[in-house]
């Protein structure tokens, strides 16, 4: 039986090869023509452009699952807070105000490999300190539209589409 498998394991890795060959030349081909080239790099650089990557240092300290669901302490009076979903990794709640403002709070545990991308098109995207002592991206959009995303014993991802940035920054200020 072993001599019958032989030939089909030198025939799959022969196939194998000149599929690899294959690749790498039209890849080579596509970019020793112009147009194609310059299709291609303008694509990953307008990627770049219209989006930024946050990186959250130090996941490997953070908790594997949500251990304790830490609400906001401090939110206008009337102000409602509603669990939306919880998993074993991450609760998602919504804050509803009087006059239909809504905030979304998610509340999760990160991965070593967990990639954040927020859309840069007509965003303002800067760092602010949230307590004087924890660092905080924030994107705000041209709509009016916030998103806050920081950690601390979680990592917390705060946004709104018609608050005021000092509201959101209150809000996120006050979860312990």
């Amino acid at each position: 039986m072993k001599k019958v498998w032989k030939p089909v394991g030198r025939i799959a890795k022969a196939a194998g090869i000149v599929i690899v060959i294959g690749i790498v030349a039209m890849f080579t081909m596509a970019m020793a023509i112009r147009p194609l080239r310059t299709g291609f790099w303008n694509a990953i650089v307008e990627w770049y452009e219209n989006y930024v990557f946050v990186s959250l240092p130090d996941a490997a300290d953070l908790p594997q699952e949500i251990e304790e669901i830490k609400f906001p302490s401090n939110i206008p009076e009337g102000w409602t807070i509603t669990v939306d979903s919880k998993r074993r990794n991450s609760v998602s709640s919504i804050l509803s105000g009087l006059n239909d403002e809504l905030i979304f709070l998610d509340q999760m545990v990160i991965g070593p490999y967990d990639d954040t991308w927020l859309d840069r098109t007509e965003t303002m995207i800067s760092e602010i300190m949230l307590s004087g002592e924890y660092k905080a991206q924030l994107a705000e959009y041209s709509d009016g539209s916030i998103i806050l995303i920081w950690k601390k014993s979680y990592v917390y991802y705060l946004s709104s589409f018609n608050c005021s940035l000092d509201l959101v920054k209150q809000i996120a200020e006050s979860i312990d």
